[in-house]
């Protein structure tokens, strides 16, 4: 690139434009909720990414190349759907999305039995007696 101007043209220097991200896919679609997994998000324009949003959650991808980055998920604020962007030195991407998975309820206790053994309320309780002669 050079600049021209009435007192003359500068020296060329190089010049690269960065496009604006795309990213087309992701590895993983969903996950957990307390995040954690490492995804890759494929696209182009992506080696100059400097975040990955995930909703309102902020996470700092590795380039492996202009069409790859892998990033590892941020904890989700509620299950469900959120949007992910890629914010790079040509701006920031359209949205992808992924969702985040809750964990499954704890297992229900088991029913109390209706047909328990009465506990015996005699001074007697806990004392065992002679057997008759």
């Amino acid at each position: 690139m050079t600049l021209t101007t009435p007192a003359g043209t500068s020296n060329a220097i190089p010049f690269r434009y960065f496009g604006p991200p795309f990213p087309c896919s992701l590895s993983g679609a969903s996950g957990p909720l307390a995040g954690g997994d490492v995804i890759t998000l494929y696209g182009t324009e992506l080696s100059t990414a400097t975040s990955v949003r995930f909703g309102t959650q902020t996470a700092v991808p590795t380039a492996i190349t202009d069409r790859q980055i892998s990033v590892t998920v941020p904890a989700g604020a509620a299950a469900g759907t959120v949007v992910v962007s890629v914010t790079t030195a040509g701006g920031t991407s359209n949205p992808a999305t992924y969702t985040y998975v809750a964990p499954p309820p704890p297992p229900a206790s088991p029913p109390r039995s209706a047909h328990l053994p009465a506990v015996p309320s005699s001074p007697s309780r806990g004392r065992i007696s002679p057997a008759p002669r």
